[in-house]
């Protein structure tokens, strides 16, 4: 083949590709033939192109061959093209070792804005790898010089790479080399991530001045995103003005996402304000087609502003599917509280809930029991749904969330408390966890059985065959009687201590997650955040009872006040901290704190002893049917004992009102694997979770337990000091004297 026939071919076939003949230009190329040293230039250049084409047209293998004809002796111009081209198609098709060794058969000699485009491409392809020593050297090798495009790209993708590597001050220094003038574009992207970097660091003057630094003009998204985050910023500092003009200032056609996010946190926004108009006019501003997630917050904002469910029935599991749960879960909930609830509608909301989600463990037990009311088919199940439901409100009103019932006590041994305090540190190896015993260990013989008797029914006839285990803490953080009966050492009473935590050491709420049914697993899950590309927040606060997946031990549950009471007047008490605790705190013999408080504890317990008479009022109908024809009614008798079961193990003799005890309870059956049994003790026991040292805010010793006062505070130091809690526990010594 001559020269001119060559270039007469590849003419031709530029000419075919101009005009979209892509097949016909290939034909042409490959008619191009090495057949002598003056073909070299031309046939590298028709095999470069072939390569182009045939790339395009997604056939890979053809177009690999084809790069691969190029040989740097025959053109070394395109040759790096080539190269650079291949290993762009082989990173492509996830060959990373092979692109790895076509990028770097360029050298800067050859050309050295390719060579830079190549180093950036080669550093973006061994970080995808976790390669990160290798990308960051990479990236170093791109000069601004050679090509400032890739330059400021390269150092863009550093930065991102050294932040994740938390070198931040190197990271700094890469994003502060992006300059506006290489690329108003990546200066822009640039700019917003050192405005997260410098926020992270919490050097927020510096973080608001590079947000500042994003324009529109210069990468509309970016701004966008900065503009969002300053106002989230802003919001954070107080600045509430400007944060809404930063808000404000987030259009749909800069990026629909954001936008949607922006206008969901102005409507929070506004929420605080008190302005409810504004603050459903930017409710109602989200969109599904901008964003599912931010639209299912809005809907569910929505419903809490104006209480119309339709806004629960709107949110979709294509949306979210948490929040989907959560709407399915307050639809639920809205008709059960309903006053004609229709339990079919219920179950319909409530089967829609994954068992995975958070918001399962909070219906799990009422959907078993509004399924077994239904299963039932008498006329009797209203009146066990009536029941159960005021068993419910019981529950939720027993709760331990009054603000002065925020420091909870635990009496223990010093040996006891030494396993839950200390780790790694005098002959302790792995903390221990706070234990959940059983029933027979109280020391109430009637436990259990106090309810029924206040009810006028029979144990025989309303009884389950569950195993109840329990941890006891108490309002009294310094009482004499409770180092006299509790963890003492060598039998010497006031040798024992009490151990403070925080109300966080529980649940919150009521949710019927501490009853394992029986022949079931464990219906406790574990909660989990949900966000979408970190560009959206809100008030929610999302926390569930959770069980550690790999361990016997349940994380959480709620903190419920005892009932007390007197089996012969039927006279109901309920725990609660007494006043000589206000006043000593006030070191006063006036508390306006036990004034309100004692007030907030009597319209409590009035509160309860008249759901009590609506309790028994509400059985006896009932019972009285169960104790003539047990045969005809034991489906009623076994679904009302279970319907009684939450609340049978929180109510104690009133002989014992003075120990002011909560409890957490925990009832299953001997098959559940949390259940342990100590060998040493002959004893069975539920290990929970939380570590006491994360929620322990004071220790009190006993009159007798002074001597430890020195171990307690080393323990508690060497915990603070390895990051085990934030917090300085303080050690004290009892107030109460004891001989």
């Amino acid at each position: 083949m001559e020269l001119i026939e060559a270039e007469e071919l590849f003419n031709q076939a530029l000419e075919a590709e101009k005009n979209n003949e892509i097949d016909r230009a290939i034909e042409l190329l490959s008619q191009i033939i090495k057949s002598s040293d003056e073909l070299k230039i031309i046939y590298a250049k028709a095999q470069f192109n072939r390569g182009l084409l045939l790339n395009k047209q997604n056939k890979f293998a053809e177009a690999e061959e084809a790069y691969k004809k190029v040989l740097r002796e025959d053109n070394a111009k395109v040759y790096v093209k080539a190269q650079y081209s291949l290993g762009l198609l082989l990173s492509y098709l996830k060959r990373y070792e092979a692109a790895e060794e076509a990028y770097g058969n360029i050298i800067r000699e050859d050309n050295k804005q390719i060579y830079a485009g190549t180093q950036l491409n080669l550093g973006l392809l061994l970080n995808k790898q976790n390669k990160f020593a290798e990308a960051e050297e990479a990236y170093k090798k791109v000069l601004r010089e050679d090509n400032a495009e890739a330059y400021v790209k390269a150092q863009f993708r550093l930065g991102l790479l050294l932040n994740y590597l938390k070198r931040y001050e190197a990271a700094e220094e890469a994003y502060r080399k992006v300059l506006r003038e290489d690329s108003a574009e990546i200066y822009a992207k640039a700019q917003f991530s050192l405005g997260l970097l410098l926020n992270y660091l919490k050097r927020y003057e510096e973080t608001e001045e590079a947000y500042k630094k994003v324009l529109r003009e210069d990468n509309a998204e970016a701004y966008a995103k900065a503009q969002f985050k300053l106002g989230l910023l802003l919001n954070y500092l107080e600045q509430f003005k400007e944060a809404e003009k930063a808000f404000k200032k987030v259009l749909r056609k800069d990026n629909p996402i954001i936008y949607a996010s922006a206008q969901l946190n102005l409507g929070f926004f506004y929420h605080k304000k008190d302005q409810s108009q504004l603050c459903l006019q930017h409710l109602r501003k989200v969109k599904r087609i901008d964003s599912c997630f931010a639209y299912a917050y809005a809907q569910y904002a929505l419903w809490l502003k104006t209480n119309n469910k339709i806004y629960l029935k709107h949110v979709l599991k294509t949306d979210d599917e948490e929040q989907f749960y959560s709407a399915q879960f307050h639809l639920g909930e809205l008709e059960y509280i309903s006053n004609k609830s229709k339990l079919s509608q219920i179950l319909d909301y409530w089967n829609n809930i994954s068992e995975k989600s958070e918001w399962y463990p909070k219906i799990y037990y009422k959907k078993h029991l509004i399924e077994k009311v239904l299963s039932i088919k008498s006329i009797e199940s209203s009146a066990l749904l009536d029941i159960f439901k005021k068993v419910d409100l019981l529950l939720n009103s027993l709760v331990i969330k009054n603000e002065n019932e925020d420091l909870i006590a635990h009496y223990t041994s010093p040996f006891v408390a030494k396993l839950l305090v200390a780790k790694e540190i005098c002959g302790f190896k792995e903390n221990s966890n706070i234990r959940l015993n059983t029933i027979d260990l109280m020391n109430d013989p009637t436990e259990g059985e106090i309810l029924n008797h206040y009810l006028n029914i029979s144990s025989d006839l309303i009884s389950t065959n569950d195993q109840a285990f329990m941890g006891c803490f108490t309002l009294h953080h310094d009482s004499l009687n409770q180092f006299r009966l509790y963890g003492k050492e060598d039998q010497k009473e006031g040798s024992g201590l009490s151990l403070i935590l925080s109300n966080l050491f529980f649940e919150q709420e009521n949710s019927f997650s501490n009853i394992r049914l029986q022949n079931t697993s464990n219906s406790i899950s574990e909660s989990n955040g949900v966000t979408e590309n970190d560009d959206s927040e809100s008030d929610l606060d999302i926390s569930s009872i959770t069980e550690s997946l790999n361990e016997k031990i349940i994380q959480k549950l709620p903190l419920y006040r005892c009932i007390y009471i007197d089996p012969d007047s039927k006279l109901i008490e309920i725990s609660h901290r007494e006043e000589w605790t206000f006043c000593r705190e006030a070191k006063s013999s006036k508390s306006d704190k036990w004034d309100n408080y004692s007030k907030d504890i009597k319209e409590l317990r009035d509160g309860v002893r008249e759901e009590f008479q609506n309790l028994e009022n509400l059985i006896q109908p009932l019972y009285q049917k169960i104790s003539k024809n047990i045969k005809k009614y034991l489906n009623e008798a076994e679904l009302l004992a279970e319907i009684l079961l939450p609340l049978r193990f929180l109510v104690k003799h009133m002989a014992f009102k003075e120990e002011q005890e909560c409890r957490v309870v925990y009832v299953t059956q001997w098959d559940d694997h949390f259940v342990q049994y100590d060998q040493d003790r002959n004893r069975f026991y539920i290990d929970y979770g939380q570590d006491v040292v994360t929620h322990l805010k004071k220790i009190y010793l006993g009159p007798h337990a002074v001597h430890e006062k020195n171990m307690f505070e080393y323990l508690c130091a060497h915990a603070k000091q390895n990051n085990r809690t934030e917090h300085e526990v303080k050690i004290k010594t009892s107030h109460n004297p004891l001989r």
